[in-house]
């Protein structure tokens, strides 16, 4: 037994050598104590299959499983459900074979199995449809069979979802989410044909994109703070996402000694102490009636919902499924990208292609490391912006149509850190901007829930302003080195021109609405994470100009490897969590960040703290600040930042960057943004406010950090960087 677990330990961790050892010692101290026939010598050896699948040994995994399969026959009743799951360990090491009869076979039966020993709706049903699934698709293509079982295989993977996100962390929800993908991606590969009605898979699959998300509003939404016991978890889960930010950061605080504790012990320790307070907390409230209801929204109540003048672009990136072309013998495995066109109006979809992912994902990183940042392509350089047009938004153009004046995003893969409104637009010297305004709807499935209630208009309501931060000085050098692996906390210089930029935008307020509550202004050593966390409930409009921070790509967190970054048949998650929470990653800093005699997290708001404020009444935050819209990528979560922090936390609509942007010009910004928002004569949708103070950008201001002898428009650098979620009205 303690081998066994100790190989467990060794699979989890990847250490497959290392666990094939553990396991065969122990299937060799059980082949000489057992019975020759025993059910766990069968065990053994099937843990000793999937270790040897996962170093590729097939034919020695399929010997183990066979042996195990047969004595599985013989000790249990023949519709034994063990004797199914190891029917699916002998199949998937067939398939890797191409044994694709005997595959198919093995499946089959133990598909049969399951369904006569186990209720409809179980999970290890919809892996046996699943595996056929794949099979067919990796040898003989789509049939309509096959699309019937994904499709059934989906259904029981969403009730799944359902029943188990009222028991699970976000952490275990996205682990169930990143299971449903898997079957998802091999479903869009059956169904996506070009000569088909993609408007029943847009039905079929609307409600997974951004599931986690969803279910994590829904969960806010639902607490009672005024509940004794809630209230006392929410303190305790205060408590705990303090040590847990103050764990993550490698500079020390004062009077901590940096060798008292292991920080990844402790790191660990932490989130699962989280992940119990978050599971309690959801089974304190009525978060599974509200999901039970909330499940039956799909793609029709999501096309219903769309008002006039509006069009929903949802992207999706998935994994393309299929035989092996012509002349070859590999399976296609392919990252693609595709966009359901969704109008009001309109019941049927329009489904536009755009080939693999990869392409696009490149053209996106060179638009970035030009435009983003102020450098303008070279004369002799393909110039990545007009090659996005073409090949991104030309397909999608003939579909809008002359009524569209708003067009909704909803991002998926490589183009979430694109704006849309910075490509070019139809006309020389022109962008997009231009034409539409823009939005994105992280989550089309909050959509129906969002639209029912019309925003407030902005002066109903007192504005939290918060700039002009005293962040302090840098530092001390004197204070012992941390040992931790985690990336420093950078030393944020001043923002002067926050200061001017929140004592405008109050003067601006005052103006419009001199009969309103005057705006509660934040500066200087008052502009602190606690008087932001304690205001911030109160106030429906709140406008944060401080600096932002994103960790780099390289660090890890606890969504580990995208499932379909793995070998051809791990479609699995890790369930064991590495790494740190994905809502450490980015986040704001407030006064005193850079102070030695104060804990680092005193002075760091992250994404994973904004998400448990309760922002139900809040109407509009904007985070006037650098990269506040930018996060780690969950396939078919989006991104996991700031921005999604605050959707979560209840916010209706959010102004955040997608890069660093220069203090005056996000000063400029901001005043024409507001002044057309605040207009009282004629007050302006939040969507287009912003378009029209870009436009009014790209009018007014100079060429920046264009050269003098660049030729055109002022450059997105300096104008584009700000993107509004949620609601655009």
């Amino acid at each position: 037994m303690s081998l066994n677990n100790l190989g467990n330990v060794q699979k989890s961790l990847r250490e497959y050598e290392a666990a094939k050892q553990s396991y065969t010692d122990a299937l060799a101290i059980y082949r000489k104590a057992l019975p020759r026939d025993h059910p766990t010598i069968a065990d053994s050896l099937n843990n000793l299959g999937s270790v040897q699948y996962s170093l590729r040994a097939y034919e020695a995994a399929k010997q183990s499983h066979s042996d195990a399969l047969a004595i599985k026959r013989k000790a249990l009743p023949r519709d034994h459900p063990d004797i199914a799951m190891s029917l699916n360990n002998l199949g998937n090491v067939q398939h890797a074979l191409r044994e694709f009869e005997a595959a198919r076979q093995s499946y089959t039966e133990a598909l049969a199995i399951n369904q006569k020993a186990l209720p409809r709706d179980h999970p290890d049903i919809a892996r046996s449809l699943n595996n056929l699934g794949l099979l067919e698709l990796c040898s003989n293509g789509t049939s309509a069979a096959t699309i019937e079982s994904l499709g059934e295989a989906l259904t029981i993977k969403r009730a799944e979802y359902v029943r188990l996100a009222s028991l699970q962390a976000e952490a275990e929800q996205f682990a169930t989410a990143s299971d449903a993908r898997s079957t998802l991606d091999l479903y869009l590969s059956a169904t996506l044909d070009p000569g088909r009605d993609a408007t029943p898979v847009f039905h079929q699959t609307a409600s997974f994109k951004g599931a986690v998300t969803a279910h994590q509003h829904w969960t806010r939404e639902v607490r009672n703070p005024k509940d004794a016991i809630t209230a006392e978890l929410l303190r305790k889960l205060t408590i705990v996402d303090r040590e847990l930010l103050g764990s993550s950061l490698s500079v020390p605080s004062a009077g901590r000694s940096p060798e008292s504790i292991d920080p990844r012990k402790r790191l660990t320790e932490l989130q699962e102490q989280r992940k119990d307070l978050e599971r309690q907390l959801t089974a304190h409230s009525e978060a599974y009636r509200v999901f039970l209801a909330k499940a039956k929204i799909g793609g029709g109540e999501i096309r219903a919902a769309l008002p006039a003048g509006t069009c929903l672009i949802d992207f999706r990136d998935y994994k393309q499924v299929g035989p092996p072309p012509k002349g070859t013998d590999d399976p296609v495995f392919e990252d693609r990208l595709i966009a359901f066109v969704v109008k009001p109006g309109t019941a049927k979809m329009v489904l536009v292609p755009f080939g693999r992912s990869a392409p696009i994902a490149t053209l996106v990183e060179r638009w970035r490391a030009s435009y983003s940042i102020g450098r303008m392509p070279a004369a002799d350089e393909p110039d990545p912006a007009v090659a996005l047009r073409k090949a991104l938004w030309e397909p999608l153009q003939t579909h809008l149509g002359k009524d569209v004046r708003t067009v909704l995003i909803s991002p998926d893969g490589p183009l979430h850190d694109l704006p849309f409104a910075a490509l070019p637009g139809s006309k020389d010297d022109t962008f997009l901007l231009h034409e539409y305004a823009f939005a994105v709807v992280p989550v089309p499935v909050l959509l129906p829930e969002m639209l029912e209630k019309k925003p407030a208009p902005l002066g109903a309501g007192p504005l939290l302003l918060m700039g002009g931060i005293a962040f302090g000085d840098g530092p001390d050098p004197s204070l012992p080195t941390s040992t931790s692996k985690l990336p420093p906390v950078p030393r944020f210089n001043a923002l002067e021109g926050t200061d001017s930029e929140v004592n405008d935008l109050r003067a601006q307020f005052e103006d419009a609405f001199p009969d309103a509550p005057p705006p509660t202004v934040l500066r200087k050593d008052r502009a602190t994470k606690a008087a932001f966390l304690q205001n911030a409930p109160r106030y429906p409009y709140i406008h944060l100009a401080t600096h932002g921070f994103f960790a780099q790509e390289s660090e890890k967190s606890v969504l580990g490897p995208s499932p379909l970054e793995r070998s051809l048949r791990d479609f699995q998650m890790d369930r064991v969590v590495v790494g740190r929470n994905p809502g450490l990653l980015s986040g704001v800093v407030f006064a005193g960040v850079n102070r030695p005699d104060r804990p680092k997290e005193d002075g760091v708001l992250t994404a994973l703290e904004a998400g448990e404020l309760d922002l139900g009444r809040t109407e509009l935050v904007v985070l006037s600040a650098c990269e506040t819209g930018r996060g780690r990528v969950a396939g078919g979560e989006g991104v996991l930042g700031l921005q999604r922090a605050f959707q979560v936390a209840g916010a209706r609509t959010t102004v955040a960057s997608l890069w660093k942007v220069p203090d005056e010009e996000t000063h400029q910004l901001m005043r024409e943004f507001y002044r057309r928002l605040w207009d009282v004569k004629n007050p302006m949708p939040r969507a287009e406010a912003l378009r029209q103070a870009q436009l009014w950008m790209l009018a007014n201001r100079k060429r920046g950090a264009q050269p003098p002898e660049v030729k055109g428009p002022l450059a997105p650098h300096v104008w584009a960087a700000f993107v509004l979620a949620g609601d655009w009205r």
